[in-house]
């Protein structure tokens, strides 16, 4: 797993498939970059920002499994009023992941429609 000093010399890039939704939507709250170390851990952050989560596990039914870098705990996960734009439609909400321990809630800058924790 990376240190906090070799995370710095990994390069992270938007996931496949967000670039559309990244230039369809350049205010959206959640846009994750992906980085993998030598070790082959998987580590992914928003676009933007330093807070690093850590890729525990992909499920079988696809879900990606999460901690964060910095504390070790579960994220949080608001769903927010933030129109964003998918393929040929328009969404009034938009999901956006977060540690609430080391990140601002998202919602405190927009109206939350719902809060909770994202268990493992």
């Amino acid at each position: 797993m990376a240190t906090r000093k070799s995370l710095k010399n990994l390069e992270f890039k938007i996931l496949n498939g967000w670039e559309d939704f990244a230039r369809d939507n350049p205010h959206a709250r959640f846009i994750p970059e992906i980085a993998k170390d030598l070790d082959g851990d998987v580590y992914i952050r928003k676009r933007g920002t330093e807070v690093v989560y850590l890729l525990k596990e992909i499920s079988e039914d696809g879900m990606m499994h999460l901690s964060c870098l910095g504390c070790g705990g579960y994220l949080a996960q608001s769903i927010i009023r933030n129109k964003i734009y998918l393929d040929k439609s328009i969404s009034p909400y938009e999901f956006v992941l977060y540690c609430p321990q080391c990140e601002q809630d998202p919602s405190k800058n927009f109206p939350i429609l719902k809060k909770y924790q994202k268990k493992h």
